[in-house]
């Protein structure tokens, strides 16, 4: 896997500073040991909310015809015709279909607005 260069870096830095740590627990300086134990605990809020972005960027969501009618401000009979000219095309979840969030803003902003 391929890191961005920021993430390199990033990692680079985080390597450096647990080889700080460690040496200064070998030195038993206990007021920087608390320094770095907050730094830790940034860092690992800092990971975690990283590892919800690219989750919640890695996540589709599907939507039911209704509600994408209703967002697109046309009728189910135009998202079949859609569909059969391969403009907004379902798929099926469990006999049942759906559309992705992503196609549905793909079409949210070439359209202008619901009147």
């Amino acid at each position: 896997m391929q890191f961005p260069r920021t993430s390199q870096i990033f990692l680079l830095d985080t390597g450096y500073k647990i080889l700080q740590y460690l040496t200064l627990l070998n030195n038993k300086e206990t007021e920087k040991i608390q320094e770095y134990n907050d730094q830790f605990a940034k860092l690992g809020t800092s990971i975690k909310e990283l590892e919800q972005l690219v989750t919640d960027a890695n996540t589709e969501t599907y939507l039911s015809p209704d509600k994408v009618a209703e967002m697109l401000c046309v009728s189910k009979p135009t998202l079949w015709r859609w569909s059969k000219q391969n403009y907004l095309v379902p798929i099926s979840i469990g006999g049942k279909k759906r559309y992705r969030m992503s196609d549905v803003k793909r079409l949210l902003g070439e359209k202008k607005s619901c009147n």
